[in-house]
């Protein structure tokens, strides 16, 4: 898998969270935080394998390919 196109990630939920991946925020209520690609990248992989284990490799070739 190619590294996390956020941009084509939409906006989900995540318990109270409302993540905005093309934005690299997160929001609950009036509460907004900013995190770094990297992060929200990693975010965004375990989401789409939300239920199913998620290698510390499988993270590195999706997050840091080159």
């Amino acid at each position: 898998m190619a590294d996390v196109e956020l941009s084509s990630f939409g906006d989900f939920r995540l318990g109270d969270w409302v993540v905005q991946p093309p934005l690299n925020r997160i929001t609950r209520g009036n509460s907004t935080v900013s995190i770094e690609m990297k992060m929200m990248q990693v975010l965004v992989c375990l989401t789409k394998h939300a239920g199913d284990l998620v290698g510390r490799q499988e993270l590195i070739d999706t997050v840091w390919a080159t």
